[in-house]
């Protein structure tokens, strides 16, 4: 569906993508799946000690971040 599926990037055209469905097909394990990535990215900037997060997480849909600001510090 993506060209470099393999590669993460945050501001894909999200339209055609069906890892969730939405409407009344949505699926039920979306609240799982976004806490889940929501711990994993605060237990990640734990780990880090270069990197704080400046601003909240704005997130574009369920489970699917649209901002993530970071700021390096020493």
């Amino acid at each position: 569906m993506y060209d470099e599926p393999q590669e993460f990037r945050l501001g894909r055209d999200h339209r055609q993508s069906r890892a969730f469905g939405y409407g009344p097909h949505r699926c039920v394990g979306i609240h799982l799946a976004t806490a889940e990535l929501r711990i994993a990215l605060e237990e990640l900037l734990q780990l880090t000690c270069r990197l704080e997060l400046t601003k909240p997480i704005r997130w574009r849909g369920p489970a699917e971040p649209d901002e993530l600001l970071v700021a390096a510090t020493s």
